[in-house]
């Protein structure tokens, strides 16, 4: 039996892992990529752990290492309000297309990293992110946004719910229950059009940002154990707008929109239980994995994000002059798009059983 994809580029992975790896100082330090402007970047570094842990290679990482890159991360929190900082993140390599509180907000990685490692964070997290729901109107809020971009919108809004669900108790984690219910009811109603499945009541129309909105909002459908709204339009949609390498905006332009196309398609087949455009989710994979292959991988042996070179920006972080190398997002979300092809090759979805992941 030929090997899967992942397998195929697994060994690659891991000497690109332990070639960028910063060795100066304590493990568990990663750069972006290998010119990156700082010797390492908390963000990298959360990655770096997740994608250790994809490979399985992080079991063997000795519990003095762990402690070492533990350490690292545990540091980097802000005793006062509870975000992890990167202290070489400054106004000199700040864009400014997000705000601070968005980047300190999407550190979820390095959360997660902190917690395969076998740690927790020094104090508890933030309990209110971007609003606080026990106080605010949450339809006035949501309204504030600018939902012309859903993909950004939907990732405040879906931070802030999980991070609320976070601070109660299980039996108030509950969808039918507000805030929770009425933000679910402004998604449906709002912002998603049932003709189509797709987040443009409000005025978006950009491929790109529409399939992150429906990514962003489909991870807290998940957190909560809601059914997302309309998923065959979803998945309708993904299949007819898939272009020949595989990215799902019909032109290559980054990996990440490959990536959320993927994991959309894999969410809402699960949820459906298979039934609904198997045969066509199992081809896209396959035109979507030759895509990142040929599209993404580096001789480095790892993946960039955009198309020719490695991310330079990360949610508005100047992190890098564009290099044809492997960066840690795009090899991150390159290597997830063969696990989820490989399962869907190897008959283990489809409403049957299917290995967890975040998003």
């Amino acid at each position: 039996m030929p090997a899967s994809y992942s397998e195929i580029v697994a060994p690659g992975v891991i000497r690109w892992l332990e070639s960028v790896r910063y060795k100066r100082e304590g493990w568990g330090r990663y750069p972006f990529n290998a010119k990156s402007f700082a010797p390492y970047s908390l963000y990298a570094s959360g990655l770096a752990v997740r994608l250790l842990n994809e490979l399985d290679q992080l079991g063997p990482v000795s519990p003095g290492n762990r402690d070492e890159a533990a350490s690292y991360i545990k540091a980097s929190q802000d005793m006062e309000d509870g975000y992890f900082k990167d202290r070489f993140e400054d106004v000199s390599v700040y864009t400014g297309f997000n705000s601070w509180e968005e980047i300190w907000n999407m550190r979820s990685s390095v959360v997660h990293g902190l917690r395969l490692l076998g740690y927790a964070p020094k104090r508890p997290l933030p309990l209110y992110r971007f609003t606080d729901f026990s106080s605010v109107d949450p339809v006035s809020w949501l309204q504030s946004l600018n939902w012309t971009n859903p993909g950004k919108c939907a990732e405040i809004v879906s931070s802030a719910l999980i991070a609320y669900g976070e601070s109660l108790s299980p039996e108030l984690r509950n969808d039918s229950v507000e805030p929770f219910r009425v933000v679910f009811d402004f998604f449906e109603h709002a912002v998603v059009d049932s003709g189509t499945g797709l987040p443009t009541r409000l005025g978006a129309s950009q491929d790109s940002s529409l399939i992150t909105g429906i990514a962003r909002m489909l991870s807290a459908y998940i957190y909560f154990g809601r059914r997302f709204p309309w998923p065959e339009k979803v998945i309708d949609y993904l299949l007819e707008n898939q272009g020949s390498d595989g990215d799902f905006t019909g032109r290559i332009s980054n990996i990440a929109n490959c990536y959320n196309g993927l994991w959309i398609l894999r969410e809402l087949n699960y949820e459906l239980e298979g039934g609904h455009g198997d045969d066509g989710i199992q081809n896209a994979g396959n035109l979507a994995a030759h895509g990142v292959l040929d599209v993404y991988r580096k001789p480095d042996g790892g993946f960039s994000f955009n198309p020719d070179c490695c991310q330079d920006i990360n949610y508005s972080i100047r992190v890098s002059d564009c290099h044809p190398v492997g960066d840690m997002t795009g090899t991150m979300m390159a290597y997830r798009c063969l696990l989820f092809v490989d399962e869907w090759n190897s008959g283990i979805i489809f409403g049957k059983k299917r290995r967890p992941f975040s998003y």
